[in-house]
């Protein structure tokens, strides 16, 4: 379509529309004249209407212009000159405004007052009454008239183009279902009709539906491949889907058939950058493997230099809408700006200034955020994406402010506890009365509030009725920023590291991947599927996975078993669904929760099966040779723990049980070699102590003399050891030989005046010896299973531990601890 001026642009356009719906109705309504003047006109009009139908103007118009010679008196044909004349410019006039003829507006008008008209006539007739002396509701009455007459079945046979001006006229009169329909059908009856293409994508791209309308513009370039308009409106469509390939190729044709459109600069503009930031993005993507044996992607949203573009710097929590765009806010203390994201990471956008770092985002159509302003008295509002418009909602005192307008809820964290509001009645009750309280939010389809107080979450109904609490070990703020998941199932919560909250259960889990560490903020997607976070100063994507109950079970059990709990561990796996069993990580989680219960035989079974489940995973092999040791077969332990070391060369931890192994069969010399070994990925791995390793090789220099690399070793190592260890260092009693020797005092960094002692003398009252308790395996005589317990004290020959509740004091004979 020619649009050398850029004046005529606009109208142009408009006129492009108007035309092709009523070529395409067939010219249904000629006038009555002579037989013989239809009969020489119809083919000329027959010719015009399969032209424009593929948008061949030229070829219509000539087409046209021989029916209206050959005695063709239609007002929709003559309607269609009069605008092609405009279009390309076949008037002598210097502009593309239609001039429509008077003759036209009579023709449409008995047409129309005959009963003799199409569709198009309605349409046309609409058009000019309201573009002359008409409104608005002239066409809603033209429009509403026609589709009566449609359905009553008034008009005669129908064409496409006459099923596409019915679709238009629906979409008008606000039936989306029927317009539907009716463009559907246009298309069904001419598949190569570019304006049923034309018309059906813009109806599904004002519906938001873009995948559907990227199909119908990439059928409608494919008939017209040289219209500009058609390529700018796939490149926003594939845009919006994400495609920035697709438009980023659509927006370059579009700048090629027309150099001067600013939009198809813009757009093929936007469409690189957005490439280069994916591709930005993707570069950072990673799986995360678990230990309970699951894989989730992590996917960052922010890149480190969006650290520039945002203000100040910490960001708030996000607020994920249901078509998966981020609300986030930036900023601190009280100046805060508010900024959306896409869900793919690629489209950041300031759109407010704030006074609260915390934002609402609707997962509904409407996306709206609320903000607090400060002015002579405090206001929470919702602001209009689209709009860009502000609606005040409350009035009054409103900390971490929760909008819901679908739930007719606004929460508000004020002195006296948390304030629930109706944003519509506009009345306000406290729901808890606890200052304390903070970060409250809406969940459970709006019926159920959340909120953080101290070191707990809790769940209310809005009356005010508690659900359910449950405490977040650790710090208090590990309960902040507590956000439930769609299903009201799960809550997620933690400012510096995350937890996952089973409702049904009221127990927590940490999310505690390294690649998390320092990870708060977070808040569910749409589908419940995924977890929006703030690391960092940046946002990331945690897919969770699918199977949440085995996945929350596992990380739970592993929980017990790291905090000396193995017989809840072990109820806990053994009342799992049978289909968990087949996993490696329940066959290992459990064969541990059995040897922390000394059930040895059954442990080992189970450790097997995991070790037929993945035959390349080191970790049951390590346990088993762990347990084996524990029963001091020591030939079957080492046999094990150099399976082990095979599959899992870096692991320092196979290292250390290994030489344990070796020093407890008295291969000193081997046991030495593997602490060493030790050493050295403990330093390759970070948040590895290695202070058992340095014990042990300490012990090994000792008992064969080597004092001097004793010595050096410490030297190296004095630096990294705990205070704990040191103490031990400087008074068990294995250590004696070292404790001799003048050149420690030197080495520890110890007053010259402060000799060491035997350790066995008894402590004189003016030199007071510091003990420092410390968690140990420890072996009571020749039992072959460790004991759980806190050394609490060593006293000469005597070591006082605390074991299941009860403090007992032993010989250190009969004693051998393992750290």
């Amino acid at each position: 379509m020619a649009r050398e001026n850029p004046a005529a642009f606009f109208f142009c356009r408009f006129a492009f529309w108007m035309v092709a719906s009523v070529l395409l109705s067939g010219c249904a309504a000629i006038t009555a004249q002579p037989e013989t003047s239809q009969a020489e006109a119809l083919p000329f009009i027959r010719q015009g209407d399969a032209a424009y139908e593929r948008m061949a103007f030229e070829a219509a118009w000539e087409a046209y212009r021989k029916a209206e010679t050959a005695g063709a008196r239609s007002g929709v044909v003559f309607y269609r000159m009069d605008t092609l004349n405009a279009i390309l410019r076949k008037s002598h006039r210097e502009t593309a405004e239609v001039q429509y003829r008077k003759e036209t507006r009579r023709l449409l008008d008995e047409e129309y007052r005959g009963g003799k008209g199409g569709p198009a006539v309605y349409f046309y007739l609409a058009q000019l009454m309201e573009g002359g002396e008409g409104s608005a509701s002239h066409r809603h009455r033209l429009y509403a008239e026609a589709v009566r007459k449609f359905e009553s079945g008034g008009f005669e046979r129908l064409e496409t183009g006459d099923m596409e001006k019915l679709g238009r006229m629906y979409q008008f009169l606000g039936l989306p279902e029927k317009a539907e329909k009716l463009f559907l059908q246009a298309q069904a009856m001419d598949s190569r009709n570019a304006f049923a293409a034309y018309g059906l994508g813009q109806f599904y791209r004002q519906a938001g539906r873009h995948r559907a309308a990227l199909t119908e513009f990439e059928r409608f370039t494919g008939i017209v491949p040289d219209d500009k308009e058609g390529r700018l409106l796939l490149g926003e469509t594939a845009y919006a889907l994400g495609q920035y390939a697709r438009a980023e190729k659509a927006f370059e044709t579009a700048l090629a058939l027309g150099p001067a459109a600013p939009e198809a600069r813009n757009g093929l503009r936007r469409a690189r950058e957005a490439l280069e930031r994916r591709g930005a993005l993707q570069k950072e993507q990673a799986v995360l493997a678990w230990d309970t044996g699951f894989k989730t992607r992590l996917l960052p949203l922010t890149l480190p230099s969006d650290g520039l573009r945002l203000s100040g710097g910490g960001l708030g929590p996000p607020a994920v809408s249901g078509e998966g765009d981020i609300a986030f806010a930036a900023g601190e203390e009280r100046r805060f700006n508010l900024y959306t994201l896409s869900g793919n990471g690629v489209d950041l956008a300031r759109r407010i200034s704030s006074s609260s770092g915390f934002t609402s985002f609707e997962r509904e159509e409407k996306r709206l955020m609320v903000t607090v302003d400060i002015g002579p008295r405090l206001e929470v509002g919702a602001f209009d994406i689209q709009k860009g418009t502000m609606r005040v909602i409350h009035r009054g005192e409103c900390q971490h402010p929760y909008l819901s307008e679908r739930h007719r809820a606004l929460l508000c964290g004020t002195p006296g506890g948390v304030l629930l509001v109706d944003p519509v009645a506009g009345h306000a009750s406290t729901v808890f009365r606890e200052p304390r309280a903070r970060h409250p939010r809406l969940g459970g389809r709006g019926q159920t509030i959340i909120l953080a107080e101290r070191g707990e979450v809790i769940w209310l109904d809005r009356t005010g009725q508690e659900q359910g609490r449950h405490r977040i070990p650790g710090q208090e703020a590990d309960a902040s920023y507590p956000d439930f998941s769609p299903d009201g199932l799960w809550i997620v919560s933690g400012e510096s590291g995350l937890h996952l909250t089973s409702v049904k259960e009221k127990v927590s889990v940490p999310l505690d991947h390294p690649a998390l560490e320092g990870a708060g903020r977070a808040a569910f997607d749409a589908g419940g599927g995924a977890i929006v976070f703030v690391r960092e100063g940046r946002l990331y994507r945690l897919e969770l996975p699918k199977e949440m109950e085995g996945f929350f079970a596992l990380q739970h059990a592993r929980v017990l078993i790291r905090g000396n709990k193995p017989g809840a561990a072990a109820r806990l796996l053994k009342n799992l669904p049978s289909g968990e069993r087949g996993r490696f990580a329940y066959q290992l989680l459990l064969g541990e929760a059995l040897m922390g219960l000394n059930v040895h035989e059954e442990a080992e079974a189970s450790l097997n099966r995991a070790g037929e489940l993945e035959p390349k995973d080191w970790r049951a092999p390590f346990l088993i040779g762990k347990l084996r040791a524990a029963r001091k077969d020591w030939a079957g332990a080492l046999r094990s723990l150099d399976r082990a070391a095979h599959l899992a060369p870096d692991r320092y931890e196979v290292y250390l049980a290994r030489a344990q192994a070796h020093a407890s069969a008295g291969r000193r010399q081997a046991a030495a070699q593997d602490y060493q070994a030790a050493l050295r990925h403990a330093e390759k791995t970070p948040g590895v102590k290695a202070d058992a390793a340095v014990l042990g090789l300490l012990d090994a220099y000792v008992r064969e003399g080597r004092i001097d690399e004793a010595l050096l070793l410490l030297i190296d190592r004095a630096g990294s050891l705990s205070p704990q260890t040191l103490h031990t260092v400087r008074t068990a009693a294995r250590y004696q030989p070292l404790q001799r020797d003048s050149r420690l005092r030197e080495i520890l960094g110890l007053p010259r005046e402060a000799a060491l002692r035997d350790s066995s003398e008894p402590s004189s009252p003016a030199e007071p010896v510091e003990f420092i308790p410390y968690r140990a395996n420890v072996f009571i005589d020749d039992n072959p299973s460790p004991v759980p317990s806190e050394v609490i004290s060593e006293e000469g020959g005597e070591v006082t531990i605390r074991a299941f509740g009860i403090v007992e004091k032993y010989p250190r004979g009969r004693l051998r601890i393992v750290r």
